[in-house]
């Protein structure tokens, strides 16, 4: 694992293998960088941070996965996907998160910030053989399109388009897709099915 780099002077980090049950191991540190050493090889694992800064302890950030490559110099066991979301206006509402079937965050974004409207935000996550859902969260409950911005998120492959929401729902819009060395099972774009509620215009 790479050097993780934090403004901040304490830092808690907690990792353990994925999927698993094993504990938590806890890594503290006051240097602005912390290197995890004696990971094993073709192996994935999970990771969370906090840092204390003047004004306390942050929150645990989300669970990240990260894999080891195994002895043989080959790449982790896993798949790369890019989750592409085009911002509306209002991005600190908007956030999405990929779950396992066995109910593990495998990654996740956001909020953004405002007036980013047609920005793009891509992110790269490497996925193992399995079927996962992505949720895509909107705090107001007016979705991410089409009143204040044309926001929608891909799921593509290379390029390809795996699965989408075109960002018309209310609270949560949600994707489902597996992974598989076959490929792929993929869903065509939709429009949401989850109720769109009429809310009070933002001002």
């Amino acid at each position: 694992m790479n050097n993780l780099l934090f403004t901040c002077c304490s830092i808690n980090s907690f990792c353990k293998h994925f999927p698993s049950t094993y504990s938590w191991t806890t890594q503290s540190s006051t240097n602005s960088q912390r290197s995890i050493s004696s990971l094993q090889s073709g192996t994935t694992y999970q990771y969370r941070i906090r840092t204390n800064c003047p004004q306390g302890w942050t929150a645990w950030t989300a669970i990240q996965t990260f894999s080891t490559e195994d002895e043989a110099g080959g790449g982790s066991d896993c798949t790369e996907i890019q989750v592409s979301l085009t911002l509306d206006e209002y991005g600190s509402e908007t956030s999405w998160e990929i779950v396992s079937d066995e109910g593990y965050v495998i990654s996740s974004g956001g909020p953004y910030g405002d007036n980013q409207e047609g920005s793009i935000k891509n992110k790269t996550v490497c996925l193992t053989d399995g079927c996962y859902t992505l949720y895509l969260d909107d705090a107001y409950g007016d979705g991410i399109c089409c009143d204040y911005g044309d926001g929608y998120l891909e799921v593509l492959y290379q390029g390809e388009f795996i699965t989408g929401s075109d960002g018309y729902f209310g609270y949560t819009d949600e994707m489902d897709f597996c992974v598989s060395i076959d490929g792929f099972e993929k869903q065509e774009k939709r429009t949401s099915s989850k109720q769109v509620l009429n809310k009070p215009a933002k001002k």
